[in-house]
C-alpha cells in the first residue's frame, strides 16, 4: 500500500492505495475535481449537491458504457460464430 494525497475542490485527502492502482486513483481524482468544479460553476449548489449530481452523471456514463460493451461483445460473438461455421463448412468440404 502507498499513502498518496489527492486534491478535490482544494481539499487534500490522504488515501492508502495499492501501488498498482496509484495512477488510476490520481487520474480519477483529477476527473472528479474537474467535474465537481464544472458542476459547481454551472449553478449555485452545495458541495454535497454537486457531488450527487456528478456521481449520478458518472454512474449513467458507466451504465451506458457497459451496455455498449455488451452490445459489441454480442456482435463479436455472432461474427465469430459465423466465421466458425464457415470454417467448419470449408474443412468438411476438403475432407
Amino acid at each position: 500500500m502507498e499513502l498518496i494525497t489527492i486534491t478535490v475542490l482544494g481539499i487534500d485527502y490522504k488515501i492508502n492505495c495499492p501501488v498498482d492502482k496509484v495512477d488510476s486513483l490520481k487520474r480519477s481524482a483529477v476527473l472528479l475535481d474537474s467535474k465537481l468544479t464544472t458542476m459547481r460553476a454551472s449553478g449555485k449548489m452545495s458541495i454535497e449537491q454537486a457531488a450527487i449530481m456528478v456521481g449520478l452523471n458518472l454512474a449513467d456514463e458507466l451504465l451506458q458504457s457497459e451496455a455498449s460493451l455488451k452490445s459489441m461483445r454480442s456482435q463479436w460473438v455472432g461474427q465469430l460464430d459465423s466465421l466458425n461455421d464457415k470454417l467448419g463448412e470449408a474443412l468438411s468440404q476438403k475432407a
